[in-house]
């Protein structure tokens, strides 16, 4: 699958996001893993509710400065594409969850609002690389992975290696994040 990268880069990310806040700081990280750690978003609200925000950049596939072809369109593709995973759960006393339905969160770069692509609008290479993370997160973090929707949108000129800021607006909050992201390559 043209795909492979983002697909290795939810393997990656899955356990981070079932440790959560109270996981411990990463030793020597990778710039991947710096990229990975600064897209996750842990909102903890009201006792037992949770809602999680993933932004599947660029900077945080496994391999991004690699010359395969594969690595290549993968990071091509998330620099044309916003990929934004959401999770709204209440979790119960037993360790189950439940998950709100969620819309597509308001997504703008720079305060410019982001054009939403709705699942029949994406461009095949997108709808796999959703499906593939969709696959992913569900096998390796069960009950929680299957319950975060996936949001895609064009980016525009806006890019996780460039300058600006992204927001999501969802449940009342404005979740942001300053781009260059951690991980991104210094010149």
């Amino acid at each position: 699958m043209r795909f492979h990268s983002l697909a290795v880069l939810t393997i990656v990310v899955a356990p981070m996001l079932a440790l959560g806040p109270a996981s411990a700081r990463p030793w020597k990280p990778t710039p991947e893993a710096l990229a990975q750690d600064y897209s996750t978003i842990v909102d903890s609200r009201e006792p037992h509710r949770a809602i999680l925000l993933y932004w599947a950049s660029a900077p945080g596939i496994r391999n991004a400065r690699a010359t395969s072809s594969v690595d290549r369109e993968g990071v091509e593709l998330l620099d044309r594409y916003v990929l934004i995973g959401v999770a709204d759960a209440q979790i119960s006393s037993g360790g189950t969850f439940t998950f709100a339905e969620i819309s597509a969160p308001g997504v703008s770069a720079n305060g410019t609002a982001l054009k939403f692509l709705p699942p029949a609008d994406l461009p095949p290479v997108v709808a796999g690389g959703l499906i593939a993370i969709q696959s992913v997160f569900a096998k390796s973090l069960g009950q929680l992975g299957a319950g975060i929707h996936w949001f895609s949108y064009d980016a525009g000129g806006f890019r996780a290696c460039g300058s600006g800021r992204l927001s999501l607006a969802y449940g009342g909050e404005t979740y942001t994040y300053e781009a260059p992201i951690p991980g991104c390559p210094t010149i």
